[in-house]
């Protein structure tokens, strides 16, 4: 980190600390991240693929650190470029592999923190379906994911 702090603790490249932050949410590295928002790199700043810190936390399966960016105020409703908010990219992530209960109790963190719960959502699994449904949101069985749609097979 010192190659982007000159002496005097005033930030050299904004964009390559925003793009540090980013990474340092995926990993759970709270010290970084913490290191990262006193030097005020935006908490609501984004990469190219739209992901926020705090979506970039929960895309890591990092509960402490989505916890730690959620008292710090961090945005729950902003999208990324396939139109996921955090809780919509939350279950993408639990759709894909990791930790169920680990994804569980995120997404009861994120739904506290005042996170809309759709009325139907893309199946995820059974444990974060169940969880959902206690929110009032039923796993929709023709909906997939952006860019999953079942392909058909042919018939020769």
């Amino acid at each position: 980190m010192k190659k982007f702090i000159n002496a005097d603790g005033s930030l050299k490249r904004r964009t390559r600390l925003q793009a540090a932050l980013i990474l340092a949410c995926t990993w759970g590295r709270l010290n970084v991240v913490e290191f990262l928002l006193d030097k005020d790199v935006d908490l609501s700043g984004r990469e190219g693929d739209g992901q926020s810190p705090l979506q970039c936390a929960a895309i890591g399966c990092q509960l402490k650190t989505v916890k730690f960016l959620l008292k710090q105020n961090a945005p729950l409703q902003g999208k990324n470029i396939y139109g996921g908010t955090v809780l919509g990219q939350t279950l993408w992530s639990a759709a894909h592999g990791g930790d169920s209960k680990v994804y569980a109790a995120i997404i009861k963190v994120l739904i506290a923190a005042g996170a809309r719960v759709p009325e139907r959502h893309v199946p995820v699994n059974k444990p974060i379906d169940d969880l959902l449904r206690s929110y009032g949101s039923v796993p929709e069985p023709t909906w997939y994911w952006f860019g999953e749609k079942p392909h058909r097979t042919r018939k020769n």
